[in-house]
């Protein structure tokens, strides 16, 4: 488990595919990470619900999901070459 004091962003999708790919990745090298859904279309709290139950016109909804990957600082660059992703300039 990642502790919350010491966990950085690793990246976010938006696609479920792709993160349970970097995840497949990461338990293939025993890096501990966090993973964190969000659900974009939430709506403000004067709606009360407008959105989720109407949708939204020609909205994809496979993006609706935002899923962040955590790792922890010591992981950092070992997970980035694991993943294949660039580091945070």
């Amino acid at each position: 488990m990642v502790s919350w004091f010491h966990q950085t962003e690793l990246t976010t999708v938006l696609d479920l595919a792709r993160c349970e790919e970097f995840r497949r990745r990461l338990d293939a090298h025993g890096i501990p990470y966090k993973v964190k859904g969000k659900d974009r279309p939430s709506p403000w709290f004067s709606l009360w619900g407008g959105r989720e139950r109407t949708g939204v016109f020609f909205q994809n909804a496979s993006l609706d999901r935002q899923y962040v990957i955590y790792v922890s600082r010591e992981n950092l660059s070992l997970a980035q070459a694991v993943t294949g992703l660039e580091a945070k300039r």
